[in-house]
């Protein structure tokens, strides 16, 4: 399931996400929340032990929310150190994007108004050699709305060797139109033509994407292709339908 955007500004509405936010890790697992600050239980098992924790940050005008994940029992421990730094390094990024924006706030007028920053993830894939996460960074600093930027992030699963889009397949200047022949296709059939906001010109190498037991997902980030209404938009694409394009990571 992919979060989009809610209507920010309310306590019952920024509530809303941070619930949603906790839940992120066991939406498949059907385990309970854990108390604040403290470590979740393992919310996903498969080829590595991925856990968590969740913290709030109340700051002068700043609230932030993050959700951050521990791998563990990777067999390459200087990969798993790595990966968990990364990550750890992406919910600060995120934090310190928050306080960066409450500069672009006008002076305290008494409304109590505050910058709302959440970071959370999604395990989609855990298994076969490979692990995928999806990370969400939502960050509401005035206006009508907010805006969420995902973003993800392939590993092995045996060495922690990160996956770019090209990675994945077996000709590096080929694929983007292997890819933006099943997105066309999709644009046409599920009448998504007529939201884009420019003409559809082709996935970017730098496009966010994740895996699953049997897609490769490609996600749009709001806005860049679609109404902000529309969040991000995802087209999962069989991995079945590109075996002949791909590395032997994904058979």
């Amino acid at each position: 399931m992919l979060i989009l955007p809610f209507q920010a500004g309310t306590e019952e509405a920024v509530n809303k996400w941070r619930k949603r936010l906790m839940l992120l890790p066991f939406l498949t697992a059907g385990l309970l929340l854990p108390i604040q600050g403290e470590t979740m239980p393992s919310a996903n098992v498969g080829d590595v032990v991925i856990s968590g924790t969740v913290e709030e940050i109340e700051l002068p005008r700043v609230r932030f929310t993050g959700s951050t994940p521990q791998i563990t029992a990777m067999p390459d421990a200087a990969a798993e150190r790595r990966l968990n730094r990364w990550m750890r390094e992406m919910e600060q990024a995120a934090l310190a994007r928050a306080k960066a924006a409450v500069l672009a706030l006008s002076p305290d007028d008494g409304s109590g108004r505050a910058v709302e920053g959440v970071f959370g993830y999604e395990v989609k894939r855990n298994g076969r050699g490979l692990v995928s996460l999806l990370f969400h960074d939502y960050l509401y600093s005035g206006g009508a709305n907010g805006r969420t930027v995902v973003t993800g992030l392939t590993f092995s699963s045996r060495d922690g060797q990160v996956y770019r889009l090209q990675d994945l397949f077996k000709n590096e200047e080929t694929y983007g139109a292997v890819l933006d022949e099943h997105i066309r296709r999709q644009l046409r059939d599920r009448g998504l033509e007529s939201q884009l906001l420019k003409s559809f010109s082709g996935i970017t190498k730098d496009a966010c994407f994740y895996l699953t037991a049997t897609d490769l997902v490609i996600v749009i980030q709001e806005l860049d292709w679609f109404p902000h209404s529309m969040g991000s938009v995802e087209f999962p694409i069989p991995l079945s339908e590109l075996s002949m394009y791909t590395q032997d990571v994904l058979k």
